[in-house]
Protein backbone atom coordinates (compact mmCIF):
# COMPACT_ATOMS: atom_id res chain seq x y z
CA UNK A 1 0.00 0.00 0.00
CA UNK A 2 1.47 3.32 -1.04
CA UNK A 3 0.53 5.71 1.77
CA UNK A 4 1.56 8.72 -0.31
CA UNK A 5 -0.92 7.71 -3.02
CA UNK A 6 -3.69 7.26 -0.45
CA UNK A 7 -3.08 10.64 1.22
CA UNK A 8 -2.83 12.51 -2.08
CA UNK A 9 -5.97 10.79 -3.33
CA UNK A 10 -7.94 11.71 -0.22
CA UNK A 11 -6.77 15.32 -0.37
CA UNK A 12 -7.95 15.57 -3.97
CA UNK A 13 -11.47 15.08 -2.64
CA UNK A 14 -11.20 17.87 -0.05
CA UNK A 15 -8.82 19.45 2.48
CA UNK A 16 -8.38 17.39 5.68
CA UNK A 17 -6.36 17.24 8.89
CA UNK A 18 -4.22 14.24 9.79
CA UNK A 19 -6.71 12.56 12.10
CA UNK A 20 -9.43 12.92 9.48
CA UNK A 21 -7.14 11.25 6.92
CA UNK A 22 -6.61 8.38 9.38
CA UNK A 23 -10.39 8.05 9.88
CA UNK A 24 -11.00 7.96 6.12
CA UNK A 25 -8.36 5.24 5.70
CA UNK A 26 -9.90 3.18 8.51
CA UNK A 27 -13.41 3.66 7.11
CA UNK A 28 -12.54 2.84 3.51
CA UNK A 29 -9.65 0.41 3.84
CA UNK A 30 -9.63 -0.74 7.46
CA UNK A 31 -10.72 -4.28 6.63
CA UNK A 32 -7.70 -5.03 4.46
CA UNK A 33 -4.92 -2.68 5.54
CA UNK A 34 -3.40 -1.58 8.81
CA UNK A 35 -1.60 1.71 8.29
CA UNK A 36 -0.11 3.01 11.54
CA UNK A 37 -1.11 6.50 12.67
CA UNK A 38 2.56 7.49 12.94
CA UNK A 39 3.27 6.50 9.35
CA UNK A 40 0.43 8.75 8.17
CA UNK A 41 1.92 11.74 9.96
CA UNK A 42 5.41 10.91 8.70
CA UNK A 43 4.09 10.78 5.11
CA UNK A 44 2.18 14.05 5.62
CA UNK A 45 5.36 15.68 6.89
CA UNK A 46 7.37 14.47 3.87
CA UNK A 47 4.66 15.50 1.40
CA UNK A 48 4.53 18.97 2.97
CA UNK A 49 8.32 19.24 2.90
CA UNK A 50 8.26 18.34 -0.82
CA UNK A 51 5.44 20.88 -1.36
CA UNK A 52 3.06 18.21 -2.65
CA UNK A 53 0.60 19.33 0.02
CA UNK A 54 0.32 22.58 1.92
CA UNK A 55 -1.32 23.94 5.05
CA UNK A 56 -4.60 25.63 4.22
CA UNK A 57 -5.70 26.51 7.74
CA UNK A 58 -6.13 25.34 11.30
CA UNK A 59 -9.08 23.91 13.16
CA UNK A 60 -9.61 24.31 16.90
CA UNK A 61 -12.14 22.14 18.72
CA UNK A 62 -12.72 22.80 22.40
CA UNK A 63 -9.58 22.59 24.53
CA UNK A 64 -7.77 20.32 22.10
CA UNK A 65 -4.65 21.49 20.25
CA UNK A 66 -5.22 23.09 16.86
CA UNK A 67 -5.32 20.72 13.89
CA UNK A 68 -3.56 21.67 10.68
CA UNK A 69 -5.73 21.34 7.58
CA UNK A 70 -3.85 20.17 4.48
CA UNK A 71 -4.69 20.59 0.82
CA UNK A 72 -3.07 19.10 -2.27
CA UNK A 73 -0.95 21.35 -4.49
CA UNK A 74 -0.47 21.20 -8.25
CA UNK A 75 2.84 19.43 -7.60
CA UNK A 76 0.93 16.93 -5.47
CA UNK A 77 -1.57 16.29 -8.26
CA UNK A 78 1.31 15.57 -10.63
CA UNK A 79 2.91 13.27 -8.03
CA UNK A 80 -0.40 11.42 -7.62
CA UNK A 81 -0.58 10.77 -11.38
CA UNK A 82 3.10 9.74 -11.48
CA UNK A 83 2.57 7.19 -8.68
CA UNK A 84 -0.52 5.79 -10.43
CA UNK A 85 1.44 5.32 -13.65
CA UNK A 86 4.37 3.58 -11.92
Amino acid sequence: MNIRLVILGLLQRRPMHGYEIKQEIERGMGDWTDIAFGSIYFAISKLAEEQSISESGKEKVGNRPSRIIYTITEKGRQEFIRILRD
